[in-house]
């Protein structure tokens, strides 16, 4: 039985108008593709803790550069989206250590990455300060 999964496509209406917040953008996606490749199809468990230990490193310091963009541009709901940024990474690493003790179902974790810390992350949050991307 073969089994296929679906790589989850950038959406141009996602850009931030500033290159390199999209690149990293971007490219937590495609890690995410990758990891799901790695853990589901090619059903490899230790090559996947490798990469969802990449992806959350990429991820932790996505959050600290972003932070570190709206602290200097004294952002009105920087506490907020910092605050935001924390229960996202521990919910990541509670997560994280339950899929290690094979606790979780990898589609579930991998289903959180994705919906929450990448794509509606960036669509319900990140997406409210873009506009000061034009002011920098």
């Amino acid at each position: 039985m073969e089994i296929k999964a679906e790589k989850l496509q950038w959406n141009n209406e996602w850009n931030s108008g500033n290159e390199d917040v999209d690149k990293e953008h971007q490219e937590l996606l495609a890690l995410l593709n990758d990891l799901i490749n790695v853990s589901i199809i090619e059903m490899d468990f230790e090559k996947s803790i490798d990469k969802l230990d990449i992806l959350i490193e990429k991820i932790v310091n996505h959050f600290d550069t972003e932070e570190e963009f709206l602290a200097n541009m004294e952002y009105k709901d920087y506490d907020k989206h910092s605050k935001i940024h924390k229960n996202l990474i521990g919910k990541m690493f509670q997560l994280k250590q339950c899929y290690q003790n094979r606790e979780l179902n990898p589609s579930a974790f991998f289903s959180f990455l994705a919906d929450d810390v990448i794509i509606e992350h960036l669509i319900n949050e990140d997406i409210q300060f873009f506009n000061l991307f034009s002011k920098s």
